[in-house]
């Protein structure tokens, strides 16, 4: 027999005067294993969430003593915890903004169907507990990061993760800050060798392979005295930069001290990930490092080929994170946190079977047995339907070895 587990289930409050949906509702809800209450007026609604840490709270805006926008103010303004899905049999665009600016967020029109309403809960409960590990994951990183150095407001910080973002004290240069794409790439390849030089002839063959080499060079030159004009913008001519330096046959972009003179995410996330596989506290520093990943490297740059390795090498230690952290919630009986990570590694590689296998593991552990088998059939269907592939058996073994028990 399989261990069950202690699960804590998701709590929703049902807020609507119409009976008979909040009845239906209420049904769907507990077939799918959540703890659900149901009121028709705001007044005792806001007492419930008084009296219950809510987790999702759905809310019709049309209620008969005041508006659903006076309660989703009023929790707002108490509590960031709950994901607050606001409804109406009017939907337009202006409700759907409203809705939007003042703290919601979800919209679901009226009236809907059980796949609809269900989807609105899924995306609700996933976004509630991505902000739960994220709040966790920043707290536990604001103390482990003094670990890496004193920081003292570095003078250059750099995002990575996702779109470029370079910082030099209080001015920001965004992608659309760059003269030209080219300028970008150069760099971006000084960050991916970071503190190591880089040859001339290395720039040309990446970014300049087709073009004449004299004037492939003063492209290169150009480029270079844009980014020493970003990194440091009271550099006079002529003279040496600081941070990227004229090498031998190349040059070399060197930051300083890591904490004290510049912030490099991806440099923070190799630092907790690294000290995670050396065995330093692993679940504390691969949580910090997931904390820290916030989407794949230059997400705006996915096409360069020489940008694929160091973006699938960091992309793989992230997932290696996530499943390591979802093995330790799941040995521990934390199933809702292992279910999270889980869920974060389909949201990463949707075609990760030990995302799957995991997921289903959490359910299985928690007996939740048709939420199961429906990541069982949705891993199947996407296999043989989405890439015709044949579905791993392996994964079809597990599942039916553990079903059955």
């Amino acid at each position: 027999m399989t261990e069950t587990a202690e699960y804590t289930a998701i709590k929703i409050l049902l807020i609507d005067d119409d009976q008979e949906i909040c009845s239906i509702c209420k049904d769907i809800l507990d077939e799918e294993g959540y703890e659900v209450d149901t009121v028709a007026n705001g007044e005792d609604a806001i007492k419930l969430f008084q009296q219950n840490p809510y987790d999702i709270i759905f809310i019709d805006i049309f209620l008969p003593d005041i508006e659903g926008f006076d309660v989703l103010k009023y929790i707002k303004s108490n509590s960031d915890v709950p994901e607050i899905v606001l409804f109406s049999g009017f939907g337009n665009m202006e409700l759907v903004i409203r809705a939007m600016r003042e703290g919601a967020s979800d919209f679901l029109n009226k009236p809907f169907n059980k796949a609809e309403f269900l989807k609105a809960v899924k995306n609700a409960e996933s976004r509630f507990f991505r902000k739960s590990n994220q709040n966790k994951s920043d707290a536990s990183s604001t103390k482990s990061r003094a670990c890496v150095t004193d920081q003292k407001n570095p003078t250059i910080e750099i995002c990575a993760f996702g779109n470029l973002l370079l910082k030099v004290t209080d001015r920001k240069i965004t992608v659309s800050d760059w003269p030209s794409h080219k300028t970008s790439s150069v760099f971006r390849l000084l960050l991916i060798n970071h503190k190591s030089s880089i040859l001339i002839d290395t720039f040309i063959d990446k970014l300049w392979p087709d073009a004449q080499r004299r004037s492939a060079e003063v492209m290169l030159y150009s480029a270079i005295s844009t980014i020493r004009y970003f990194l440091e913008p009271d550099l006079k001519h002529a003279r040496d930069s600081k941070y990227l330096k004229t090498v031998e046959k190349g040059y070399e972009l060197n930051l300083g001290e890591f904490g004290n003179d510049y912030y490099y995410d991806v440099e923070d996330f190799e630092y907790f990930y690294n000290s995670a596989i050396e065995g330093l506290d692993p679940i504390t520093n691969f949580a910090n490092a997931i904390s820290v990943y916030k989407a794949d490297l230059f997400l705006n740059e996915l096409y360069e080929d020489w940008t694929f390795y160091p973006r699938q090498k960091l992309k793989d230690e992230y997932l290696h994170a996530l499943q390591s952290l979802s093995i330790h919630q799941l040995e521990s009986n934390n199933i809702q946190a292992s279910i999270n990570y889980s869920r974060m590694i389909l949201e990463a590689d949707n075609t990760s079977i030990k995302g799957y296998e995991l997921l289903i593991d959490a359910y299985l552990k928690s007996n939740r047995i048709s939420e199961a088998y429906r990541v069982y059939q949705k891993c199947k269907d996407f296999f043989e339907k989405e890439f015709n592939l044949p579905f791993p058996e392996e994964l079809s073994k597990k599942f039916t070895q553990r079903k059955d028990n």
